[in-house]
């Protein structure tokens, strides 16, 4: 029964035997592809005509609609050119279901890029075969239902809109389109019929292809288990028994060889095998001696000289080839690597598995500072004792889940600096499955890092001075509102406080030598008034600093109680001391404290000094106020005798005899016109006299006449004079005859009276207080109507008439012209004449509304 499979098995060849079995698996298998295909193209052909039709259902409706918009759209030219689009595709469309053929691709609306609410439709073009025989009836049905509707679609293209003709062929297009449709749908509905029969087909010839193909896999099996499965696994256990040293003769296997053919037809490798066997076993001992000096690299044995044939032969050549090469490329790679290591940008270290280092390339070394002699077996030198555990437990993690990437640590170089790192570790396999160590790439990220600090703090230093900014802009409006200076220094402390850019706030003070103490605090601080700094503590002389210098102080670190007994400032906290100053005059220091990273950047303390200068100013501009307007003020005399105050020189060197009638604002800014009276002198020596003096910058006779000759003189900011009105003072007399003589200042009554008396004589220390005197100002013109002077005059009025007054305008003859008055005033004569006759107007009014009073300064 298996005489010739057995013959064949005999003759052929293991890889004959496989082609000849692939062969007829190829064949089986393009006979299944070759009728599947020509099923499926069939069936596709008709699932084509199934969409051609659709289209044909599709195109009756659009050209009963488009019909419709050439009688009565907005734009039937452009409907006209859809219609004949769709007219052509659906006689295209009808001529291929019938006869066969290709539709292209088709887009209905041409000029839809141009018209924003119109989509672009576009029509798939087919290829079909020539419809069944089945369908003649339907195709024909909807031909002459096409060859009637047709020439009506034409004379719709093609008609005039106002013509009988086209009304009657749009209605029938409308009214007809129906019917096409219809006719449309059962050329549709009998091809789906025709396309579920040729699956249906389809399916079936699969299942017998499916039954073929079952019975030749069988067939093919059991050729394949009694021709190639068996005596493989007999070739196996001949293959085993070699394995194992085995050389007996092959005696219990049943090969199926027909042994009756001559050996040299016997090609068959079983049949080889069993003829090969001696050969074999003197191979294997050839090929064990042979792989031995492979192994110990001894390529000068002689036993590498004999040969071996076939397969293992030609790999043992191969193999005696190619080590050499393999081991050279293998050390290249080496040395490769080795130099990749040392020629690095980055630190490398490759540590065991408990941390010590057993690589540490140039890159580490220059990083950190240690020599890789100096580390290499030790513990990695550069991780602070700190972070050690911290360290192995990456190294842990990098071990059990893999490589980890940008860990981003702190260590330190061998000087003691730290430097910021981004770690790179995974772990080095060893062989049969060990571990070898781990690697680390180590990035200095120390600059990166310092640029992220400098945004970081850049970023709050610009929210820290836009809170600044909105404390500056609230407590200036409260400033603008209040005429109280503990209301004022109440706002500060609160605001600054509640704003959370600073933990507390508080201005302290102090009277003569007395120590600073606490002299308002926020609402709710646990500050007290009147406490007083501890003196030992450093904020006592920072807040001296900035008292005695008028410049903002800041230091950071503090420690300590500030005060006695109160809780605040244990902990580290900065603080800033600013001075609350305008001009020369220092009102008290502003203390703020903070624990915030980044405190008192250059813009903030810009801010603050800003915020100091805007409390010192309307600090200052309540005091000229309260002196302004009261009753009662105290005045300070002090003896000038052999000073350097203005006058006391002149009246020294003349024998002249001098005294102040009043002073006025100056045009310029932070100037002062004083204007005296003189006698006893020549007028011209003494004006030659005033020329030398320090601080004045003009002076201006009035009177010349005859004596007391009248002068004004004006000071500049730096005079001495002015400096008094920077002091809380205002200068009220000056006497002088001969040198001697006295100065008399006037500050209200609840000014600090020995600081006020010490600043004025650190404008001149050889000043002498000699008299405080509490005056009565006289009631002022207007008093019983409780309206005064400055109330009904503005201030431009009020210093156009002084000025007028003090130059001898009013006086017979006049002393000096509007003209005069104007150039002093630096405006114009028309302005100083309106505001002359003005302020007369105003006074005039003020006299007949009182019974009488006297004109004075300060009402």
């Amino acid at each position: 029964m298996f005489g010739l499979p057995t013959h064949l098995n005999t003759r052929l060849k293991l890889f004959e035997k496989v082609s000849l079995l692939l062969v007829v698996l190829v064949v089986v298998a393009s006979v299944n592809i070759g009728v599947i295909y020509t099923y499926h193209q069939q069936a596709e052909q008709v699932g084509n005509s199934v969409n051609i039709a659709g289209q044909e259902r599709m195109l009756s409706q659009r050209m009963a609609r488009l019909a419709t918009d050439v009688q009565q759209g907005e734009n039937p030219d452009n409907a006209r050119d859809r219609l004949q689009i769709a007219s052509v595709r659906f006689e295209e469309n009808l001529a291929a279901l019938e006869g066969g053929g290709t539709v292209p691709d088709l887009a209905l609306n041409p000029d839809a890029a141009a018209i924003a609410d119109r989509p672009q439709v576009t029509l798939r073009g087919e290829t079909l075969t020539a419809a069944p025989d089945s369908l003649d009836p339907e195709l024909a049905a909807l031909r002459s239902s096409w060859d009637t509707y047709q020439p009506h679609v034409e004379t719709v293209l093609t008609a005039d809109p106002s013509t009988a003709e086209f009304q009657e062929s749009v209605q029938y297009v409308n009214r007809q389109s129906d019917e096409l449709l219809s006719r449309s749908d059962s050329v549709t509905a009998e091809f789906a019929l025709v396309l579920r029969e040729r699956r249906g087909v389809l399916v079936q010839v699969l299942l017998v292809l499916l039954t073929v193909d079952i019975g030749v896999a069988l067939v093919g099996a059991v050729a394949a288990r009694r021709y190639l499965g068996l005596p493989m696994a007999d070739i196996a256990r001949v293959g085993q028994r070699l394995a194992r040293g085995e050389t007996e003769p092959i005696t219990d296997i049943g090969l199926p060889i027909d042994t009756s053919l001559p050996e040299h037809q016997q090609r068959s490798e079983l049949a080889q095998l069993s003829h090969s066997f001696e050969a074999v076993q003197s191979y294997q001992d050839t090929a064990s001696k042979q792989a031995q000096a492979l192994a110990r690299r001894d390529f000068d044995d002689p036993v590498l000289a004999e040969r071996i044939p076939g397969k293992l032969g030609r790999s043992l050549d191969q193999m005696q080839t190619d080590l050499p090469g393999y081991i050279q490329e293998l050390r290249t790679t080496t040395e490769k690597l080795e130099a990749l290591i040392r020629a690095s940008p980055a630190g490398i270290l490759i540590t065991g598995p408990k941390g010590q280092v057993k690589r540490w390339n140039p890159a580490a070394e220059d990083m950190f500072g240690w020599s890789a002699d100096a580390v290499e077996g030790a513990a990695n030198p550069a991780i602070p004792d700190g972070d050690r555990a911290d360290f192995k437990e990456l190294l842990s993690t990098a071990i059990v889940d893999g490589p980890i990437s940008g860990a981003e640590k702190r260590w330190q170089t061998k000087t003691g600096d730290p430097v910021d790192v981004s770690l790179s570790v995974a772990p080095v396999p060893g062989g049969e499955e060990t571990l070898d160590g781990v690697m680390i790439v180590v990035e200095d990220i120390t600059d990166r890092k310092e640029r992220e600090r400098t945004l970081r703090q850049q970023r709050d230093e610009l929210e820290t001075l836009n809170r600044i900014t909105d404390l500056v802009l609230t407590i200036t409006q409260e400033l603008v509102e209040s005429s109280d200076q503990d209301r004022i220094e109440r706002t500060v402390c609160s605001s600054l406080t509640e704003s959370e850019v600073y933990e507390s706030a508080w201005i302290v003070g102090r009277h003569g030598s007395d120590p600073f103490s606490v002299r308002t605090a926020a609402t709710r601080s646990q500050i007290e008034t009147g406490s007083e700094i501890d003196q030992s503590h450093g904020l006592y002389s920072l807040v001296s600093t900035a008292f005695e210098s008028g410049q903002l102080q800041f230091e950071t670190g503090f420690t300590g109680p500030v005060f006695e007994g109160v809780a605040f400032g244990e902990n580290n906290r900065d603080f800033a001391a600013i001075p609350l100053a305008y001009r020369e005059t220092v009102f008290g220091v502003l203390v703020v404290a903070t624990g915030r990273e980044y405190a008192f950047s250059d813009r903030e303390v810009s801010g603050l000094r800003t915020l100091g200068k805007t409390v010192g100013f309307a600090i200052d501009a309540i005091t000229d106020k309260k002196l302004l307007f009261a009753d009662t003020v105290v005045e300070l005399t002090f003896e000038v005798t052999e000073t350097t105050l203005p006058f006391v020189e002149p009246t020294t060197g003349l024998d002249c005899r001098l005294w102040l009638e009043g002073t006025v604002a100056g045009t310029k800014p932070e100037t002062l016109d004083a204007y005296i009276r003189v006698e006893n002198v020549s007028l011209q020596a003494f004006l030659d006299r005033l020329e030398n003096e320090p601080g004045i910058i003009e002076v201006s006779p009035i009177m010349t006449e005859s004596e007391p000759y009248r002068v004004k003189v004006s000071f500049g900011e730096d005079s001495k004079l002015q400096q008094f009105s920077q002091r809380q003072a205002r200068l009220q007399a000056i006497e002088l005859d001969k040198g001697s003589g006295t100065y008399t200042l006037e500050v209200p009554r609840n000014a600090d009276i020995e600081t006020t008396v010490g600043l004025v004589q650190s404008i001149d220390s050889n000043s002498e207080f000699i008299a405080k005197t509490e005056a009565e100002r006289q009631a002022a013109l207007g008093a019983e109507s409780g309206v005064s002077v400055r109330e009904v005059l503005t201030d431009r009025q009020f210093e156009v008439l002084k000025s007028a007054y003090f130059a001898g305008y009013f006086e017979w003859p006049r002393n000096s012209t509007i003209e005069d008055i104007a150039a002093d005033l630096d405006l114009a004569g028309s302005t100083v004449n309106h505001h002359l006759r003005h302020a007369q107007l105003e006074l005039a009014e003020l006299l007949f509304e009182s019974d009488g009073g006297r004109l004075d300064e300060g009402t």
